[in-house]
């Protein structure tokens, strides 16, 4: 018997021949299976003191279920905005998290640029030390967030810290219109 999936309430099980092989994943876990789930991301070397480091990621024409994760090297606040304009950026590579997958999303992400305006999601202190004594640190979203499609998502990195740090971001997302 073919492999064959099968979801019973929010848990997708794997049929793989037989009866004897029933494996349950949860969704993402799935949706990686099926080359549904994407990532991006980006690497400062140096973002100087009250420096700003910006990271978005333009949904496309699908709702992007995601997580984001950032890392810093000193005290920064991390804002997240809906919405907006970018101007400028760089674009970044889009990878599949299944590897051998064809399947091609509709989003795009970039690095740096000019926001104006949006709607703040949330602001937060990610606590990484001071200058002379960060000790680095990193927040990951606990939950996804659910976007809306056609919108953009920025994520800003203030530096707090009193000197220069190094920090990184990445978002993890699944496109799904329910």
């Amino acid at each position: 018997m073919p492999e064959r999936d099968f979801q019973v309430g929010g848990e997708v099980l794997k049929h793989t021949g037989g009866y004897q092989h029933v494996i349950g994943i949860d969704y993402a876990h799935h949706e990686i299976h099926d080359g549904d789930m994407w990532m991006t991301g980006i690497y400062w070397a140096s973002i100087a003191d009250t420096g700003t480091a910006r990271f978005t990621y333009y949904a496309g024409t699908v709702m992007p279920h995601g997580l984001f994760e950032v890392a810093v090297g000193g005290d920064c606040k991390m804002s997240l905005f809906e919405g907006g304009t970018i101007t400028g950026g760089t674009a970044l590579v889009i990878f599949n998290h299944q590897r051998n997958s064809t399947n091609t999303q509709s989003g795009s992400a970039t690095h740096a640029g000019t926001r104006t305006g949006g709607t703040a999601l949330g602001i937060q202190l990610i606590p990484g030390g001071g200058k002379n004594f960060g000790g680095g640190a990193a927040a990951r979203s606990s939950h996804e967030i659910i976007g809306m499609p056609g919108k953009a998502y920025t994520m800003e990195l203030v530096n707090v810290s009193g000197g220069a740090i190094k920090a990184s971001a990445q978002f993890n997302w699944y496109n799904h219109n329910v």
